[in-house]
């Protein structure tokens, strides 16, 4: 999948009562004082995302299989699935690579 991941926006990744939150500080949700509780695919994609601040879902999709041994349709799916709901919070902006 030749999809470009670009982060839009800016969030903290916190750690509560061990559990991994994004805190929004720019984008749609930043004023709101809404969080995103994360998995821990859900964190090790964000932090990807973060760092380099530009990748594909080909990227992400690939992360995932190497932490958890999953199939690669699975492995895409649930990053789209992920960043879909990024994509609300205005945190990430997806467009299609040439």
């Amino acid at each position: 999948m030749n999809v470009v991941i670009e982060l839009t926006g800016e969030a903290i990744l916190r750690t509560v009562q061990g559990k991994p939150l994004l805190v929004p500080i720019s984008g749609n949700f930043a004023a709101t004082g809404f969080t995103i509780e994360l998995n821990d695919s859900g964190k090790a994609l964000w932090e990807h995302i973060a760092n380099s601040r530009t990748c594909t879902v080909r990227e992400l999709g690939d992360l995932l299989r190497s932490l958890y041994g999953i199939d690669i349709e699975t492995a895409q799916r649930d990053v789209m699935t992920f960043l879909s709901d990024l994509d609300e919070t205005g945190l990430v902006a997806t467009v299609d690579a040439k």
